[in-house]
């Protein structure tokens, strides 16, 4: 309305109004925006915390996930050098860390029909392949599904292992270290 009234005289007040419209405006911006700041920040942190708990708790997924994609990488260079796949981890150039698995065990490839011609499996914390904790990058969606579902499950594990240790006498101070 004000902006209205300020084609005509007299516009004292229409010019207040519309400084006053103006000012209100920004203000309820500057609110709505801090509001909109804050929510987004809550949710990066529980985001975060989720990430770096999940990563505490079950590092040796992310490491054979890791592992294997390096792998899988360096197969697919040696087929565009070589024409072919290679028959054995060995033809690859890749460190002794990311041909074993986070256990000590080394990796078996296979050739496979399906794509992309391989399978890179562990055999998992038992060290025995067959077993029902082998992983495979074959599997990988499905290893990060029941990691993911498991995840409650894991958090309750190590806030009990924990508990058990200050049960022990081990105390950690703010900086991680035992005091």
């Amino acid at each position: 309305m004000s902006l209205v009234a300020l084609g005509k005289a007299p516009r004292g007040f229409a010019g207040m109004g519309v400084l006053v419209g103006l000012l209100g405006t920004v203000i309820w911006l500057a609110i709505t925006g801090l509001a909109i700041l804050g929510v987004l920040a809550v949710g990066v942190s529980a985001l975060l915390a989720g990430t770096v708990a999940f990563v505490l708790i079950q590092p040796e997924i992310i490491e054979v996930s890791a592992d294997m994609f390096n792998v899988t990488i360096a197969a697919m260079e040696y087929e565009d050098d070589n024409g072919e796949l290679p028959d054995g981890l060995d033809a690859l150039a890749l460190s002794a860390s990311t041909m074993t698995d986070p256990w000590g065990n080394p990796y078996r490839y296979v050739i496979v029909e399906d794509d992309p011609g391989f399978d890179v499996i562990s055999s998992g914390s038992d060290g025995i392949m067959g077993t029902h904790d082998d992983l495979a990058l074959s599997r990988i969606p499905q290893v990060w599904g029941e990691a993911f579902k498991s995840f409650p499950a894991n958090i309750k594990e190590f806030g009990d292992r924990l508990d058990r240790l200050q049960g022990h006498g081990v105390r950690y101070g703010r900086d991680g270290h035992s005091a």
